[in-house]
């Protein structure tokens, strides 16, 4: 089928605009490539924890990490990282690869800038026992390929003092990150996290 031509005729001769018709969006969802939306590839949950490992990337270019009900579960104040694995999650990479850019804010309107590079993806957000939970959620892209460096962008809400994180990293590693490790700088943490895969769409043009 020959994607994005306006028609159904492979032969029509108006030029292509990449619109896609009822019948082609049916095809590419039947195939499971209709670009846009998210497949659910799995779920942590856990009560008690400091790491949660996502082994299994599948073969998306773009991976989605949603954080929900994020607790504490010591009295200290624990900052929730990430790190990324070349070798399946037998090992996870703690060396100065991670380059981070990104800003707290409080409802004050005060705001900290945090940058420079670090050993970890330093921090999504933080946890405590004394506040209400933290949550989010991040976007990786490039991780399955070795010719690019990954990029993570993320967004999260912090129970702790009610600091917001918006910011990204880049990981300066042009490798295949074939998993990833959601971890804490302290003491254990309870919580639920979800890995999705972003479906892109594919056009064939003849």
């Amino acid at each position: 089928m020959p994607y994005g031509y306006l028609g159904t005729d492979k032969d029509q001769t108006v030029s292509n605009a990449g619109v896609l018709s009822i019948s082609e969006l049916a095809d590419l969802e039947k195939r499971g490539k209709l670009g846009g939306s998210l497949e659910k590839i799995e779920t942590i949950t856990s009560s008690s924890t400091s790491t949660m490992d996502f082994t299994d990337l599948k073969d998306y270019k773009v991976h989605v990490i949603q954080f929900y009900n994020f607790r504490g579960t010591g009295t200290a104040t624990s900052a929730i990282l990430g790190r990324v694995s070349t070798d399946g999650g037998s090992s996870f990479l703690s060396t100065s690869i991670y380059k981070r850019a990104f800003e707290r804010q409080r409802p004050d309107g005060s705001t900290t800038i945090l940058d420079g590079t670090q050993t970890s993806l330093n921090s999504f957000f933080a946890v405590d026992t004394d506040y209400a939970s933290s949550g989010g959620w991040a976007i990786f892209f490039n991780l399955l390929d070795s010719t690019k460096d990954s990029l993570v962008r993320f967004q999260a809400s912090n129970g702790v003092t009610d600091w917001q994180y918006v910011g990204s990293f880049g990981i300066d590693d042009a490798n295949t990150h074939n998993a990833i490790r959601i971890t804490t700088n302290n003491e254990a943490f309870a919580g639920s996290a979800t890995l999705y895969g972003w479906k892109q769409i594919w056009v064939l043009l003849d």
